[in-house]
């Protein structure tokens, strides 16, 4: 095969035909056009703004802390409702309790004091007896197992008629019944006994005067003697 021949077999072979070639403009075209979709158009075309939802998700947060803090208000209220049930009687009878006058009190009157059962009631009549009768209120957290709480709760339920006291009269009573009282131990009422022998008792400082008795121990007994 000559040279010319094969010159003329490898153009024939590369060469083009007119609607080849239209064919060949029309993918060149269609190339470019998707090389400008793919790569080109994105950057003349502006980004949809991005929709901030921590906004919408900080409101459900609050939200549902709304929902939980009703939801124990609702609790709580159940609760106080439950416990008011249970409380309605005492709150009624405290509410109607009067004053309470309580050298005069008898065992049912001392009773309807809030927290004062029964027994604390014959413990205070007891105790009164012994005494002559109470001065102040605050003596009733000598009575046993009365706690000074339990005072201050009934407080302003309770008035003292200190007219009411019965005296001790130390000139005249027997040794059993001088040292019978709460504030007077069995040595003091020998001592007393050994001054009535010696002289007739008018003043409290007699005492204090002899030590029978501390200036803090008068203080307390001087609304029970007597020195008639």
């Amino acid at each position: 095969m000559n040279r010319r021949k094969i010159l003329f077999l490898v153009k024939e072979y590369f060469s083009f035909s007119s609607s080849e070639r239209n064919g060949v403009v029309v993918l060149m075209c269609l190339i470019l056009l998707l090389f400008f979709v793919l790569f080109l158009l994105p950057g003349f075309v502006k980004e949809k703004p991005r929709i901030d939802v921590s906004k919408f998700e900080n409101e459900i947060i609050r939200f549902e802390r709304a929902n939980d803090s009703v939801k124990s208000q609702r609790s709580n209220a159940n609760h106080f409702q439950d416990s008011a049930k249970h409380l309605r009687p005492v709150f009624r009878k405290v509410f109607q309790i009067k004053k309470i006058e309580l050298n005069s009190a008898d065992s049912a009157g001392l009773d309807s004091l809030p927290g004062i059962g029964p027994v604390f009631a014959k413990r205070i009549i007891k105790y009164r007896e012994l005494l002559g009768g109470y001065y102040s209120i605050n003596q009733l957290s000598e009575v046993f197992g009365i706690p000074p709480e339990l005072v201050g709760k009934i407080y302003n339920f309770i008035i003292v008629d200190t007219l009411k006291i019965r005296k001790l009269l130390l000139n005249s009573a027997d040794f059993k019944k001088v040292n019978a009282h709460p504030y007077i131990s069995f040595d003091q009422t020998k001592v007393i006994f050994k001054l009535r022998t010696r002289q007739k008792i008018v003043v409290s400082e007699q005492l204090l005067e002899n030590k029978i008795f501390t200036s803090e121990e008068i203080i307390r007994l001087r609304h029970y003697l007597s020195f008639d």
